[in-house]
């Protein structure tokens, strides 16, 4: 049970993942929205918009299959980071409101280990790619914070364990009553 002191931490955690999650759903809208832009431009090979692209550094890099690349890579990242983010939001919901373990939180946390394992992975990749393709920016992630990711997703499946457990536990109390 959530004692009433430890509510208005977790409604502002709340409100503050839902704020988070409303502007990567825009970052995401309008990064499709990019992407489609440039492929477009690169497919049809219309002068204007590859002229833009080169301006403001969309693609990255003089040859047109590594902005595609790198385009993905980043879209495919933000993605994974919109998924992460949504079920932190619904996690925080269901703790706010006094439902711990339960079944939906189980589900809820294994979402947010997926989606944040393949966080690291592309992370990983794009560290990689920026590490053997001389791109002409540097939107790609550094290897930096991949060994902190990477101990970061092995919490994550600690905290899923534990919750699994607090499930089988729950479920047990309650076939007893």
């Amino acid at each position: 049970m959530i004692k009433k002191s430890e509510k208005l931490p977790l409604s502002l955690l709340y409100y503050f993942s839902l704020l988070i999650l409303g502007i990567y759903v825009i970052t995401l809208l309008s990064g499709g929205f990019i992407f489609v832009y440039k492929f477009i431009g690169i497919i049809f090979n219309i002068e204007s918009i590859n002229s833009f692209a080169q301006q403001t550094g969309i693609g990255g890099s003089s040859h047109p299959v590594w902005g595609i690349v790198t385009a993905l890579l980043l879209y495919f990242l933000l993605i994974f980071q919109t998924i992460f983010v949504y079920f932190i939001t619904k996690l925080l919901n269901k703790l706010r409101t006094n439902k711990t373990f339960i079944e939906s939180n189980l589900k809820n946390i294994k979402w947010i280990m997926y989606s944040f394992g393949w966080i690291a992975l592309l992370d990983g990749i794009g560290a990689l790619l920026r590490n053997i393709v001389p791109y002409g920016f540097s939107a790609l992630p550094d290897a930096g914070g991949l060994q902190i990711e990477i101990i970061a997703w092995f919490a994550f499946y600690v905290i899923y364990i534990v919750f699994k457990h607090g499930v089988q536990l729950q479920d047990d109390a309650n076939r007893i009553i």
